[in-house]
C-alpha cells in the first residue's frame, strides 16, 4: 500500500500526543460559542471537539492531511465539511471566533515571519472577547548547533497496522531542530521523513503575542501542568485582545 505522508503524520502525532492533550482543549471550548482550530491537520483535535457537541471548525493547508482529516470525521460521524483548506496566514473567515486553539506543531513548523502573520490574521478572525490558545516547543537551546541525539524504535499504528519508527533530532542554528525518521511501514517498506521544528523561548514567544496584538489572559504552563522550567519541553500559552 502507498501510504501517504499524512498517514505517518498521523502515526506520530496520535504517538506523541494522543488523547493527553485534549482536556485542556475540551475544558477551553466549554464558555465557547465557536471554535476555530488552526493547523488541523488529521483532525485529532477537531474529532473532540465535534464529538463533544461544539461548533467547531478546522483549518489547514496540507491537502492529503485534509483528505485523511475529512476520512476520520466521516468514520465516526461527524461532518467532514468541518475541516477546511485555507492558509492560515490569510485566511478570512465569515464569522468570528470566540476561540481558536493552535494544538500540537504548528507553532513549530512556522518561522518568525508566517507565525507573526498568523497571529496577526488570527486576531482579524476573532470576536472582541475571543481567547487565543496555543502549544509551542520550549526545548533547552544550546550554544552548540549540530548536536545529535537518537530515539530508538517507537511503536505506532499507520492506518490501524502495527508499524515503527527511528528518530534523528540535530539541533541547527537559530533554535531550530531538524527531525529525521525513517519508518518501517505494516508491508514490510521503509520510508524516510524530514522536517523542521522552530523553538522559541517563553519570553520570546510572549512578545510575539504581544506584537500581534495579544496579551497573556493566563499562566503559562507546561506539558506537566507546571510553570515553565528547564525541564519542560512544551507551553501552553492562552491569550486575548491586548
Amino acid at each position: 500500500m502507498n501510504w501517504s505522508l499524512a498517514d505517518l503524520y498521523e502515526a506520530v502525532a496520535d504517538n506523541q500526543r494522543g488523547d493527553m492533550d485534549l482536556p485542556l482543549w475540551l475544558a477551553l471550548a466549554t464558555n465557547a460559542t465557536r471554535i476555530l482550530e488552526l493547523g488541523a491537520g488529521t483532525a485529532r483535535v477537531l474529532r473532540a471537539l465535534l464529538a463533544e457537541g461544539h461548533d467547531a471548525w478546522g483549518i489547514d493547508i496540507d491537502e492529503e492531511r485534509i483528505a485523511l482529516g475529512r476520512r476520520r470525521l466521516s468514520e465516526v460521524g461527524l461532518d467532514p465539511q468541518r475541516l477546511l483548506s485555507a492558509d492560515a496566514r490569510s485566511w478570512s473567515a465569515p464569522c468570528p471566533f470566540d476561540l481558536v486553539i493552535a494544538p500540537y506543531n504548528l507553532m513549530g513548523l512556522l518561522d518568525d515571519d508566517a507565525a507573526f502573520e498568523v497571529l496577526t490574521q488570527t486576531l482579524a478572525n476573532a470576536s472582541s472577547a475571543s481567547l487565543l490558545s496555543l502549544e509551542a516547543q520550549v526545548w533547552p537551546i544550546t550554544p552548540d548547533p549540530g548536536r545529535a541525539w537518537h530515539h530508538g524504535r517507537t511503536d505506532v499504528e499507520v492506518g490501524g497496522e502495527p508499524a515503527s519508527y527511528r528518530e534523528t533530532v540535530v539541533e541547527k542554528p537559530g533554535g531550530v531542530l531538524q527531525i529525521g525518521r525513517r519508518f518501517r511501514l505494516p508491508d514490510g517498506s521503509e520510508r524516510q521523513t524530514m522536517l523542521s521544528i522552530r523553538v522559541r523561548p517563553v519570553d520570546a514567544l510572549v512578545e510575539l503575542l504581544a506584537r500581534t496584538g495579544w496579551m497573556l489572559a493566563a499562566p503559562i504552563v507546561d506539558e506537566e501542568g507546571r510553570p515553565p522550567n528547564d525541564d519542560s519541553k512544551v507551553v501552553y500559552l492562552t491569550a486575548c485582545r491586548s
